[in-house]
């Protein structure tokens, strides 16, 4: 898979039972909304059923396409049996994450 010069989604499976982790490695804006949309796609099915740990250590920031796709990734993991957790924001991060009431999801 082509790696983004703006961002990246590594998949790994720690050695806790039914949990995947995708790290997201830079700034989740529109000019990458296209392909990490499509690098989250090709992981999803490998994601059925599991704990998925959205580890965003590495995003100095994610902007409103970001969060769309974002929103978009807690319903089709949810769908497939499983529950998205993000992880590892910075302020900026957890502030958006704050405004936009997502922690109703």
């Amino acid at each position: 898979m082509k790696k983004s010069k703006w961002t990246n989604v590594a998949f790994e499976t720690p050695p806790a039972p039914n949990t995947v982790i995708l790290r997201l490695t830079g700034s989740l804006t529109d000019q990458a909304i296209a392909e990490v949309e499509d690098q989250f796609k090709n992981l999803l099915p490998r994601c059925f059923g599991h704990k998925v740990i959205l580890d965003l250590s590495k995003a100095p920031s994610i902007g409103r396409s970001g969060w769309k796709l974002i929103l978009r990734l807690f319903s089709n993991i949810r769908a497939l049996g499983g529950e998205l957790f993000l992880v590892a924001t910075n302020r900026e991060i957890l502030t958006a994450f704050e405004a936009l009431n997502f922690g109703r999801f």
